[in-house]
């Protein structure tokens, strides 16, 4: 019985705090985890707290966190941070856009862990906020709404 009250329990919590009991089946994870790097990548560096939030938001990813950070500064030797950062959104808003049943409230969870990567080395940079913006323009929201989140976070 308690399983099965937790189960409904859960679903209710999800429905109205989706970021406290993550989905175990999020279709979105793995875009997450590339615009995480994206995120991370956007002031030219990816540093020691930003892989270490990565780590901790995206356990569901399949992807290897320290591979993937291996072949992020591999192409560093040969493309700009920025180029860098620029495919990786344009791809995961392109593979985002083509998936069913993604509702304007997924994007919402979504931006709240970039956030949280962005400030995870102690401040929020402006080509941070930039990149979360160029994604999240992408499903209708505007400067002030990412704005408004960043408030409701509180974080700075």
């Amino acid at each position: 019985y308690s399983k099965k009250f937790n189960s409904v329990i859960d679903s209710i919590i999800q429905k109205i705090y989706p970021d406290i009991i993550p989905s175990t089946d999020n279709p979105l994870d793995d875009n997450l985890f590339s615009l995480g790097i994206a995120v991370a990548l956007s002031d030219g560096e990816i540093s020691k707290d930003e892989v270490s939030a990565i780590h901790h938001l995206f356990l569901n990813v399949n992807e290897d966190i320290d591979a993937t950070c291996d072949k992020i500064k591999g192409k560093l030797a040969r493309d700009s941070p920025q180029s860098i950062v620029e495919t990786i959104v344009n791809t995961n808003v392109q593979k985002i856009k083509k998936k069913k049943g993604i509702h304007k409230k997924d994007i919402v969870v979504m931006l709240r862990s970039l956030l949280l990567v962005a400030a995870s080395d102690g401040k929020i940079e402006k080509t941070e906020l930039d990149t979360i913006y160029t994604f999240s323009k992408e499903f209708g929201f505007s400067k002030q709404d990412l704005v408004l989140l960043v408030e409701q976070m509180e974080i700075q």
